[in-house]
This record gives structure tokens, C-alpha cells and sequence, in this order.
């Protein structure tokens, strides 16, 4: 049967939509869109969304207040084991770790940058959807200001985590929009682009792509995972 969708603000901050609320939708049986949309108004605070969804039954009339979700995610696995983003059995060096001085620091403390040379393939290190990327930029530089040039691609993991792969070369993405990609599929090449000291590729894990506040990683390694990966340390992927 079809449905009716009255999608209202409920609790919010810090939010902008994407169209005026209240918004209403009408809706086949079994369709999945997305209808509306909040990104932060100040970056630098947190976002707050959760609407109220009452769905009418335009046979059976009835209303029904849910929370409104965009995906069927999975329960968060604050354990998972990623795959080191190269190359089966390849032992890269850490040249930025976890608080790192660098850049490597407030929201983006638990990245990690491996010395990867330009040109060198980049793996999946988990399953998941593309649901970002930019492959268009060709310059980089040791300067914040070569910030907004740099080329990556962003993961959707089933739990809603995003990974992120920064400082890919120009025209280097091997994936496109929308694509489900698995742990191990080759996805990219690294690059010198954007705000870059020597070709590496940056790698970072987030609950939140309006936020971006990294969090601790494991990473299984030829020597079993790890949870510290340190400045100068060499890890073989697994």
C-alpha cells in the first residue's frame, strides 16, 4: 500500500535542512529515499538531527512516530579489525601517527599516514559503499592553504562509520559514486595532492562526516592487530 510521509523537525541543533520543514512526502510501497537532509551550520560544533517521521497508511489509516533513518545500519563495532590499505604482505612505514604533531591533532588525532609512494595501489580495508570522492586536483604542497585540493575517496561501512583515503593522485580513483566495494578491492593510487609532506596516503576513521572526530583503529597485521600504530613503525598488511 502507499504511504503518506510528514517528516517534522523534533530535536534539533546546530542544523540546516535540506528543504523547510514540516515536509510531506507521498510514497510507494516499499520505497527507500531520502527526503531530507541537516548539515551543521558551525562545523567546528555538533550536529543534532532527530526528526519525527509519522507515516500514514493511505489504505489503513494509521501514524505511526519513528525516528527517522536513512539506512538499515548495523549495531557500531568499536572492535573491528581493518585491513591495512596496501598491499597484501607490503610493510609500510608510519610517517604520522596518532597525535601526530604535524596535522595529526584535535578531531584528526587517530589518523594515520602511511609512506606509500605516489602511484602505489590503495586496498579497501573494509566492506562498504563510496559515498564520496574527488579526483580532479593535481596540486599539492607542504602549506594548509593546498588543503581543499586534495583528492580521496570516503567509505560507508554497514555500522554508518566512514574510512577515509586523502592525498590520491590525479584521476586515480579505480571506483565511482555508489559503488560497493570489499575489504581487499583495489580502489585507488596515492598522490601528492593537497596539504602533503612527501607522498603518502592519509588514512582515518569517522562516525560522522560533518564532524570528522577520528577514533582508535585496529589493524590486522602479519603479526596479529595492532592498536597503536606509532611514528616510524613498519607494519606488513595481512
Amino acid at each position: 500500500s502507499k504511504k503518506t510521509a510528514i517528516i517534522t523537525q523534533g530535536n534539533a541543533a546546530n542544523a540546516r535542512f535540506s528543504r523547510e520543514l514540516p515536509v510531506t512526502q507521498h510514497l510507494d510501497a516499499n520505497e527507500h529515499v531520502v527526503i531530507v537532509t541537516a548539515s551543521a551550520v558551525d562545523s567546528l560544533s555538533p550536529l543534532l538531527f532527530e526528526p519525527i517521521v509519522s507515516l500514514q497508511e493511505e489504505i489503513i489509516t494509521q501514524t505511526v512516530e519513528t525516528p527517522y533513518v536513512l539506512k538499515n545500519y548495523t549495531p557500531f563495532v568499536a572492535n573491528y579489525a581493518y585491513r591495512l590499505p596496501y598491499a597484501k604482505g607490503k610493510t609500510v612505514r608510519v610517517s604520522q601517527g596518532y597525535d601526530g604533531k604535524k596535522s595529526h591533532y584535535g578531531k584528526n588525532r587517530y589518523a594515520v599516514d602511511f609512506a606509500l609512494p605516489e602511484g602505489e595501489l590503495v586496498f579497501a580495508s573494509r566492506d562498504g559503499e563510496v559515498i564520496k570522492m574527488i579526483d580532479y586536483n593535481h596540486i599539492g604542497g607542504d602549506d594548509p592553504s593546498y588543503a581543499p585540493y586534495t583528492n580521496y575517496i570516503m567509505i560507508e561501512h554497514a555500522d554508518g562509520t566512514l574510512a577515509l583515503y586523502a592525498h590520491l593522485k590525479k584521476n586515480g580513483s579505480k571506483v565511482q559514486l555508489g559503488d560497493h566495494v570489499k575489504r581487499g578491492q583495489p580502489i585507488g593510487y596515492v598522490g601528492l595532492t593537497g596539504y602533503i609532506t612527501g607522498s603518502h596516503l592519509h588514512f582515518a576513521v569517522f562516525r560522522s562526516d560533518a564532524d570528522r572526530r577520528t577514533f582508535p583503529m585496529i589493524f590486522n597485521t602479519t603479526k596479529g592487530p595492532i592498536k597503536q600504530h606509532e611514528y616510524n613503525n613498519e607494519y606488513a598488511a595481512k
